[in-house]
């Protein structure tokens, strides 16, 4: 009996906001994959005011796993040592499950998105450990399975991926000619998750988007110049829509840290590994370490590639939000590569002031105040501003 509320247009045509789009109401497909997916919790002997944000919240903590899982592959961009690798997962991990914000989307309710982005990070985790393999069938379908789900879990997540995808395997045919079979791979791949989700879902409503959406969307244009009322000026924009969250969900150490880490990344990374190597004969541990036998990473230009097209995700959005509200989402998606660049600056600081007690100090300072950040403002949300 709800097949309509939640298949056809109704649930859409609800949740869209009412005057954003000047006087028309777009239609945008909402996808009811959360609900398909939590529909087994209806049937557990407690109310799903209950069952619901626990099992979002479960899957919400092993994301912390899922980032501990993506770093050794995409932060082995400096050093390809596994004793270094071994340090960025455990690294990222800690640095992720101390993120102030990460469990607002918990708070907030908005679990569709939580779930998308947790399968897109799942996604990201499987196709980058097994990298190296891309090529072979098995691995193959299960990163495009990944990323069907992916597309599926959510109207906005299936932009953000998109653009995602797309910008890898551009960078990826211009800057690693070596690996172009994979980056072949990766587009083929993209193609058929999209087409999937258009044949599982998505395509019912292209005539829809065709005739009323885009329509609706023009007519806005035309009346305010931008696709929402919500953004006055570019000045009103920064300063008070972006410089508030960041203040209120308490994401400025979190970007300042992802910054450095990304400037280290993409510009310091000879400077790094000399420091490093200096760490090394200084501690003779972990050179013994580094000599025993196992498994070597090699350095490869995919990672920076991952991470570079990852992070290039929150500038685009970000400039995106001002024509169209995306609800903050754009902090969200860049999270967990924020996380493993941040904890490779977070590292090799250490490795620069092995002699010198204050910058050791200073790199301890800071995971501290982020884990003192994200205590407060989890108090503060559930004491004060209870949603």
């Amino acid at each position: 009996r709800d097949f309509e509320t939640y298949f056809g247009k109704s649930l859409a045509l609800y949740i869209m906001p009412p005057d954003e789009w000047g006087s028309a109401k777009a239609f945008i497909p909402y996808s009811p994959f959360f609900f398909i997916v939590a529909s087994p919790l209806a049937g557990l002997p407690l109310p799903l005011e209950v069952t619901v944000p626990a099992a979002s919240g479960t899957f919400e903590a092993l994301k912390v796993a899922l980032v501990f899982l993506l770093a050794p592959a995409l932060g082995t961009s400096l050093r390809r040592d596994s004793l270094w690798a071994g340090r960025v997962a455990a690294g990222a991990a800690a640095v992720y499950a101390f993120i102030p914000a990460t469990f607002l989307l918990q708070q907030f309710g908005n679990w569709p998105t939580q779930t998308s982005l947790w399968l897109m990070t799942a996604w990201a985790a499987i196709t980058c450990l097994f990298w190296e393999r891309f090529t072979r069938p098995s691995v193959w379908i299960a990163s495009t399975v990944g990323l069907t789900l992916t597309l599926l879990a959510y109207t906005v997540t299936m932009v953000y991926v998109g653009v995602f995808v797309g910008l890898m395997v551009l960078a990826g045919w211009l800057a690693d000619g070596e690996g172009r079979r994979r980056w072949t791979a990766l587009a083929l791949s993209g193609i058929a998750a999209a087409a999937l989700a258009v044949v599982i879902y998505y395509g019912r409503y292209i005539d829809d988007v065709l005739t009323s959406t885009l329509p609706t969307f023009g007519q806005a244009v035309e009346e305010q110049g931008k696709l929402t009322t919500l953004r006055p000026s570019w000045g009103a924009f920064f300063t008070d829509h972006m410089a508030r969250a960041i203040q209120s969900y308490r994401l400025d150490l979190v970007y300042a840290l992802g910054l450095a880490g990304t400037l280290l990344v993409f510009f310091g990374r000879g400077r790094a590994r000399r420091a490093e190597a200096t760490v090394t004969r200084r501690r003779q541990v972990y050179a013994l370490v580094s000599r025993l036998p196992g498994p070597r990473i090699e350095r490869a230009a995919w990672q920076r590639i991952w991470l570079g097209a990852w992070l290039l995700l929150f500038p685009i959005f970000t400039l995106a939000d001002f024509y169209l509200d995306q609800a903050l989402k754009q902090f969200w998606i860049a999270l967990p590569a924020i996380a493993v660049v941040g904890a490779v600056w977070l590292i090799s600081l250490r490795g620069w002031g092995s002699g010198s007690p204050a910058v050791r100090v200073f790199a301890w300072l800071i995971p501290a105040v982020l884990v003192w950040q994200s205590l407060s403002l989890w108090v503060f949300r559930l004491m004060f501003h209870n949603r």
